[in-house]
């Protein structure tokens, strides 16, 4: 049994901005998506399927034809997206494929399911027993065929419950970690020096057969694929961009003289832009000044340095076009 949150067409058509007629002549003419259904026999899509219907749109309004982009990857589209020169391409969202080791938590997951569309929940052949040793259930899990490697853009997840993790445990739980993205593990008790071991690790323990408790770790687990995901991309905008930092257009002096020109325009925006001028090159100062302990610090800090220095740069042009407005103005 499984279970996802899934959308209507309609809703599909809301929210990726293309009409219901042109997705369902794109999914009779190039299979879109799979073409999936409900059990009633009517149309089926998943936030990702969504997603993918927005990468879509942006494309063909961008000129491309659908039939040549059809039977692309989300991935592929990004990277279409991103040869065209787009400056603000989406992050592949990560979708989460839980596998539940018992009865009682897949009752509880098929509960929160609309809560978490990017969750797929499916029940295991397989479960726990409480009498097996955690060494027995890895074995177990290694031999099954549900443990299959991750996609791209799918994280594989193991939910199961054990009543008490002691810190001898810590090498089977690391084993079952090789297997999967996650473990989501429902326990009422975890050694200290074990949960010290696994901070680092995407493992994260939730009270049994507490739906608050369950969601909650569905949400941690979603915060920190995110993060990653982010990291991921910030080191790739760094180690594989050439774009260079825009230069200061402005020093203090030309800010302060611009600032006094209270008639360039008939309010007080010229002022305020220079105050968000003079506090971002100060910001960007500092972040470039930053001291990093470790390379994902140091990363960090230089994203923010960049961001910094293009909001500064953002604002520097909004001047630009007040001055010459005015200076047009004053020609006429």
């Amino acid at each position: 049994m499984s279970q996802q949150a899934i959308y209507s067409i309609g809703v599909a058509a809301r929210m990726s901005g293309i009409s219901v007629h042109t997705i369902r002549m794109w999914e009779r003419r190039y299979n879109l998506l799979g073409s999936k259904r409900t059990s009633s026999g009517q149309r089926a899509y998943s936030l990702a399927d969504i997603d993918h219907l927005k990468l879509l749109k942006r494309l063909t309004d961008n000129g491309m034809r659908i039939g040549d982009i059809a039977k692309f990857s989300a991935e592929d589209l990004i990277a279409l997206l991103r040869d065209q020169g787009e400056s603000q391409v989406p992050a592949r969202r990560p979708e989460f494929s839980v596998t539940v080791c018992d009865d009682a938590h897949m009752a509880l997951c098929s509960g929160v399911v609309n809560q978490f569309p990017r969750y797929r929940f499916t029940e295991a052949n397989y479960s726990f027993k409480h009498e097996q040793s955690l060494a027995h259930f890895k074995d177990v899990i290694a031999s099954s065929a549900t443990t299959t490697g991750a996609s791209n853009c799918e994280q594989q997840v193991l939910l199961f419950e054990i009543p008490a993790l002691q810190a001898s445990m810590y090498d089977d739980l690391q084993q079952l970690k090789k297997q999967f993205s996650a473990l989501l593990v429902a326990t009422n008790y975890v050694h200290p020096t074990l949960k010290a071991s696994v901070k680092s690790l995407p493992i994260i323990f939730f009270a049994p057969h507490d739906k608050r408790a369950l969601i909650a770790a569905l949400k941690l687990l979603e915060s920190k694929a995110e993060a990653t995901i982010s990291r991921q991309q910030a080191r790739q905008l760094f180690e594989h961009s050439d774009f260079s930092l825009p230069q200061k257009v402005f020093n203090s002096q030309q800010l302060t003289h611009i600032e006094q020109q209270k008639h360039l325009l008939d309010c007080e925006c010229p002022p305020h832009i220079v105050e968000l001028i003079r506090k971002l090159s100060a910001f960007e100062d500092y972040s470039q000044g930053c001291k990093a302990e470790s390379e994902h610090q140091k990363l960090i800090h230089e994203n923010v340095y960049a961001y910094a220095a293009q909001a500064r740069h953002l604002m520097e042009k909004a001047l630009l076009i007040v001055m010459a407005e005015h200076e047009a103005g004053d020609t006429e």
